[in-house]
């Protein structure tokens, strides 16, 4: 194996190569292509194979007429073809070999998040921080006077679910194109502040800081329930990540604790309330509905499993209330569901497999993967980031390089 390495020959860049390659926003001469021998062995015995097939489908076909039959014909020129298949296709390189070649993710595959980032848990967790979010009344503001989410809330939830996959599971392009795509998503949502009358974006840092930190800690509080075990102080840490990607410059949690403290504070501080803005997104977000049936039922049950997993002061602010009974019912066929459907019909290697290829054809903000337009989003969210810095957040860097 040492000979063969020390005598290998400069690696081959076939078209399938650089097909994959653009595919997947990988530089092909920055990564190491296998060595393709373009007669191997294998390759050599089926060109042989085809070859005399051919010709002795063209001899028999000779000898019985003197003239070539129609048979003798295609025989000939099925195995010629077969042959030249065989040839051509020892060049090419599989997806899942291209996906080995290419550069890995900003998440570590032995990592928590990266772990738990198809588990059907998620669906809780997801619910319950929709609605957590809207406790503060800036960020429910812009859902309200945006109006994009009540006229199609499938659509922010498609995009919130197409985000999380690409940045976890993507390349490290395909995931900063995926989080660029977002910032300057988020430019676009705006409001105004009824005190001052100045208009704000989602890219308000103090917003990004509760969206991001309400969304972790509540998948923290679901997982405690509904598992997956994990690592809290890893995951949080983790999953800064993500923040960083979308434009957060500033201090974030690097614990459990220092998570909960921000929680707390939250409320201490009376920056959350329930408005009547709040209410108009409840009353909307619990009581839509789907043609399916058991779409529906699935959905009342992880909104009222994730109404419980909320802390006792965000209860409160939602006026939410239930008995011992409620609870335990509810956790208990909860528990049932969750474990059917990560055993039983979404298993997580399964679901990541599936994610990473689907990621081949198609991801959050692809669009910025053509020519220049992922160097112009990076001018263009530098620009944004920089409108809403002070001189001491300094710009973050994974989503500023060029």
């Amino acid at each position: 194996m040492k000979d063969r390495e020390k005598s290998a020959p400069a690696p081959i860049v076939t078209e399938s190569h650089r097909r994959i390659s653009n595919l997947l926003q990988c530089p092909v001469m920055s990564i190491q292509m296998p060595t393709i021998n373009p007669l191997s062995s294998k390759h050599k015995n089926a060109l042989i194979i085809g070859l005399l097939a051919s010709m002795s489908s063209f001899a028999v076909a000779r000898k019985r007429s003197s003239k070539l039959s129609s048979s003798g014909t295609l025989s000939l020129f099925a195995g010629v073809f077969a042959s030249y298949l065989s040839h051509k296709y020892s060049n090419q390189t599989t997806i899942s070999e291209a996906k080995e070649l290419c550069e890995t993710g900003h998440f570590d595959p032995e990592g928590e998040v990266y772990r738990t980032g198809t588990d059907p848990s998620l669906l809780i967790a997801g619910i319950a921080a929709a609605k957590l979010q809207m406790l503060h009344p800036d960020v429910v503001r812009i859902i309200n006077e945006s109006g994009g989410f009540y006229n199609n809330p499938e659509l922010r939830t498609d995009r919130t679910g197409a985000h999380h996959r690409s940045t976890i599971y993507g390349n490290k392009i395909i995931a900063d194109a995926a989080s660029l795509y977002l910032i300057i998503l988020h430019e676009t949502r705006t409001a105004k502040d009824p005190l001052t009358n100045k208009e704000y974006t989602v890219n308000r840092p103090d917003l990004l800081l509760w969206v991001h930190n309400s969304l972790v800690w509540m998948m923290v509080q679901t997982f405690r329930v509904y598992g997956p075990k994990i690592n809290e102080d890893k995951f949080v840490k983790e999953f800064n990540i993500f923040g960083r990607l979308v434009g957060l410059n500033i201090p974030l949690p690097s614990s459990m604790k220092e998570l909960d403290d921000y929680m707390d504070e939250m409320v201490a501080k009376e920056k959350l309330a329930f408005t009547p803005q709040t209410a108009r997104f409840q009353d909307f977000f619990d009581n839509r509905s789907s043609p399916h049936v058991l779409h529906n039922v699935f959905q009342k049950l992880f909104l009222s499993a994730g109404m419980r997993l909320m802390s006792p002061m965000h209860q409160k602010l939602f006026g939410f209330k239930s008995s011992k009974l409620s609870d335990f019912l509810v956790q208990k066929l909860t528990s049932a569901t969750i474990s059917v459907l990560r055993y039983g019909i979404f298993p997580a290697e399964k679901m990541i497999k599936k994610a990473r290829t689907e990621l081949l054809v198609e991801s959050f903000g692809d669009h910025l993967l053509k020519g220049e337009n992922l160097k112009t989003a990076r001018l263009k969210v530098a620009e944004i980031l920089a409108a809403h810095r002070t001189d001491d957040q300094p710009l973050p860097v994974s989503s500023m390089k060029m």
